[in-house]
């Protein structure tokens, strides 16, 4: 027999092992001695009649379930079905009617006709499945269901009048000396037959997907021919073999229910919930177009009247209009002059054929100038194949262009893996050295070579050797930027040129770094050719340059010597051709892991730097980050914060930094002295930019929080100081970040005003109540008008604004009387204490002493 489809092969297991167990225990009960046994006749009858009313009303569920699912599809075998067992079931109830003991039809001299009634209904039963089976499915239309049901119910109707009128010769069904007769074992071996015939018809056309019921309905078919094979031996109606053939009989009408029950209630069900599925998947798919839409290549979308719908942002910036300058005109806006008419007319033609043309055509931007443009028009139908739609992707080919004729005057790629060849390369460090931005970009050229690989060559021909340079090639692209410039400058060596580093050269090397372990990682996992696994590793050199100091060929040998450093480490590394510069992106590297592992090891520590009012008095502290290295010593946060914020490691410190000050708000809490003493933190952009900051700084308080307890940090106390630069980023984000911070009672100051944009703005817009005057500003303004006007003009707006005034860098009396005759409110500096630890944080008496206790500082200023 052929294999069934995939998709019926595990209920095909399932049905199989059924029938097959019910055909094995049926061979057993034939085998038994006793299998001759009779029922009880006072249990006949009820046993009889409660399992031909079982069949029945799953003859008649079987007829609802048909009924209904050719109405939801129009189906011609469901509705066979339908009408087949409506049939059966109703021969079932004249069969039941019929029998002796139930009082009906007591006229008839025919002991036969129940018998009659029965096999007519099996018989039926088997026709009409088979039948189902044999016929092409098609859509029925109303009109003809109804004339198939007046078929089935006008057949019905001739046998019951065929069967009670006895007008015609009956077969005999039982004889008194004989048993059962010839005539009724050849009826139930034929059924047995059609049954079995009709699995195997069904089970062939397993072979394709077709619907799920199939299974169900073949076991029912194999469980019906059983039942026949039982019927068949009986030689009296009180015999076990027909008190089990009636049970197969229900067993399988009920496995055909299930059958049709699956397809009309089941699959429609699966089908609804997979559709849900879809529509969530589409509604995400809608999402991620919404992105991509918003790309670097333009865009444009026009209804079939090629009016223009939709423009993105890099439309904006290639033609130099704005969405509102087109939405509403025709692509024509952009038209230069330059394409003739046939131009347009070929294209339009291709674009009804095929619904897709792409090429190249100049175009002219808002400000008039002509530029060509790769350009590529889809259209988008409807189902019926009408236009909806035009989409246009375009991007700018003024460079490319340029560059054209000398591209194909000299060769400048790889023949085999495609990629820029040594001469490109030069030309391309010679663009980056000569040009505008030349002085002001630091360049990084990545030499690699990979290790080992001529024993590769050597050992397995040029052709695995070849196939293993392209996979290289393609993870080096992989695992760069587009601006990124990656070459093959020849034999197993490649070269990568990164770009546009505008940051200092620390920053530079760091990005460096960066690439070339990403290089040396891709290029460690084993590559696949041919069937086999391959390990290449890499060693790659790295020179950073900033202008034209250096030919391009010097510095190609100098990432190239740097390369065999590695090389002559053990490989599969990288090293930098300066040696300083390879240090310290080490000492870096080393200072990030150690501060990955400080506050798991207690080693940070929150400094606090007094702040006092204009008399001198204590009103809080600043809490200043510090870290205690077991070697190092105290490192000092110029060293260790840019590293924290490069890396995101100032998030979890950040975090620490917030619990340490509300700790200390907490003990404070029940000193008389410095309960009402303020702690002021400052905070990062990436700690304010991170999505769970606000959650998490609820959560911090509500840990410190105790309303039974005399240990509760009240957040009105604590302060939390940002910088302009952190607002430029995204003032939107902020604005909302601060202000959900502000509703749970914490302070905001604005740190460092005036050495940065100094937007009035921020001021406006933010709930701030603190403005801090620099350092920088405070230490020369006895000596510089220009800082003392600054501070004073600082002091001025904020106290329009009603914002309190705090001057950092305060180290002399001098400076201290200068800023109380400002205005300035609060003051903070060496005068009154450097950063201590907390146990060192001098107190009230310690200040008194400052300005009353040394005669050289005059009297105190009150």
């Amino acid at each position: 027999m052929p294999a069934v489809h995939p998709d019926y092969r595990q209920p095909m297991r399932f049905f199989g092992a059924f029938v097959t167990s019910i055909a094995v225990l049926t061979a057993i009960f034939w085998l038994l001695p006793l299998h001759r046994g009779l029922i009880p006749p006072a249990w006949f009858l009820p046993a009889h009649v409660l399992a031909e009313l079982i069949a029945i009303v799953t003859s008649l569920l079987i007829f609802a379930t048909g009924w209904i699912t050719w109405r939801r599809s129009a189906s011609f075998k469901s509705l066979l079905v339908a009408c087949v067992f409506l049939g059966v079931g109703l021969l079932d109830v004249s069969h039941v009617m019929t029998y002796e003991g139930m009082g009906l039809f007591r006229h008839l001299d025919n002991a036969d006709a129940t018998v009659h009634f029965w096999l007519v209904a099996r018989a039926v039963a088997a026709v009409g499945l088979l039948a189902t089976i044999l016929v092409p499915d098609r859509p029925v239309s109303p009109p003809h269901s109804f004339l198939l049901l007046f078929w089935i119910l006008a057949l019905v109707g001739l046998a019951q009048w065929l069967i009670l009128s006895e007008s015609g010769e009956l077969i005999g069904v039982f004889a008194q000396s004989e048993g059962l007769t010839g005539g009724k074992v050849g009826v139930e071996i034929s059924l047995a037959l059609i049954h079995l015939l009709s699995a195997a018809i069904l089970y062939r056309h397993m072979r394709e997907s077709r619907p799920h019921y199939l299974p169900a309905l073949w076991a029912a078919l194999m469980i019906m021919a059983l039942s026949s094979v039982l019927f068949s031996g009986a030689s009296a109606l009180t015999e076990l073999e027909f008190a089990i053939g009636h049970g197969y009989k229900v067993l399988a009408y009920m496995l055909l229910f299930r059958a049709l029950f699956v397809e009309a209630v089941d699959i429609p069900y699966r089908r609804v919930s997979e559709s849900e599925r879809r529509l969530s998947q589409l509604v995400a798919e809608q999402r991620l177009a919404a992105v991509a839409f918003d790309t670097q290549v333009a865009i444009m979308v026009t209804d079939a009247n090629q009016r223009i719908l939709r423009v993105n942002r890099a439309f904006t910036d290639i033609t130099g209009y704005q969405p509102e300058d087109v939405v509403g005109e025709t692509p024509r806006i952009l038209s230069s002059g330059l394409q003739s008419r046939d131009f347009y007319a070929e294209m339009w033609a291709q674009l009804a054929r095929t619904g897709r043309w792409e090429g190249e055509m100049w175009n002219r931007r808002k400000n008039g100038e002509a530029y060509p443009e790769h350009l590529v028009i889809s259209a988008v139908t409807d189902d019926e194949g009408k236009v909806e739609y035009y989409v246009a992707n375009f991007g700018d080919l003024t460079n490319a262009k340029k560059a054209e004729e000398r591209i194909h005057t000299l060769a400048y790629y790889d023949p085999l893996t495609r990629l820029a060849n040594r001469r490109m390369l030069c030309d391309h460090i010679r663009k980056a050295q000569s040009g505008r931005d030349g002085r002001s970009f630091h360049w990084a050229l990545l030499f690699i070579d990979l290790d080992n690989f001529k024993s590769l060559n050597d050992a397995h021909g040029y052709t695995i050797g070849d196939q293993a340079l392209r996979r290289a090639a393609e993870r080096l692209v992989a695992c760069t930027r587009d601006t990124d410039i990656v070459a093959r400058p020849g034999g197993d060596e490649f070269a990568i040129l990164v770009g546009g580093l505008k940051r200092g050269p620390d920053q530079a090397a760091k990005v460096a770094q960066e690439v070339a372990a990403k290089v040396v990682a891709r290029l460690r996992a084993p590559f696949y050719l041919n069937g086999n696994s391959w390990s290449v590793a890499a060693s790659v050199g790295i020179v950073l340059f900033q202008g034209d100091q250096e030919d391009p060929d010097e510095l190609i040998g100098q990432a190239e010597i740097a390369m065999y450093e590695a090389k002559r480490a053990g490989g599969d590394s990288w090293r930098f051709f300066d040696r300083e510069m390879q240090q310290e992106a080490q000492r870096r590297g080393r200072l990030e892991e150690d501060l990955r592992e400080a506050a798991g090891r207690d080693q940070l520590r929150l400094y606090c730097q007094v702040k006092v009012d204009r008399e001198g008095r204590i009103i809080g502290c600043e809490g200043l980050l510090r870290w205690q290295h077991p070697e190092r010593g105290l490192v000092s946060p110029a060293d260790f914060i840019p590293v924290a914020e490069q890396s995101g490691l100032i998030v979890p410190i950040g975090r620490w930094v917030i619990e340490e000050a509300c700790s200390i708000l907490q003990r404070w809490s029940t000193d008389p002295v410095r309960r009402h003493w303020s702690m002021a933190i400052n905070i990062s952009g990436r700690q304010l930019g991170h999505p769970g900051f606000v959650q998490e700084v609820k959560e911090i308080l509500h840990q410190h929080q105790d309303a039974a307890s005399p240990l509760s940090v009240d957040p009105a106390l604590l302060e939390f100081e940002i910088t302009e630069s952190l607002l430029l980023e995204d003032m939107q984000t902020s604005e909302r970040i601060v202000s959900e911070l502000s509703r749970l009672g914490i302070a905001f100051a604005m740190d460092d005003f005036g050495t940065g944009y100094s937007s009035l703005s921020y001021l406006k817009m933010l709930p701030l109540q603190v403005v801090k005057v620099d350092q920088s500003f405070v230490r020369d303004m006895l000596v510089d008008r220009g800082d003392a006007a600054i501070i004073e003009m600082v002091i001025a707006l904020a106290k329009t604004l009603e914002l309190a005034v705090v001057a950092e860098g305060v180290e002399t009396v001098a400076h201290h009387r200068a800023l109380v005759e400002l205005g300035c409110d609060y003051l903070q500096g060496y005068l009154y204490a450097p950063p201590v630890p907390l146990e060192q944080l001098p107190d009230q008496s310690a200040m008194d002493a400052l300005w009353l206790g040394d005669p050289r500082n005059g009297d105190a200023p009150r």
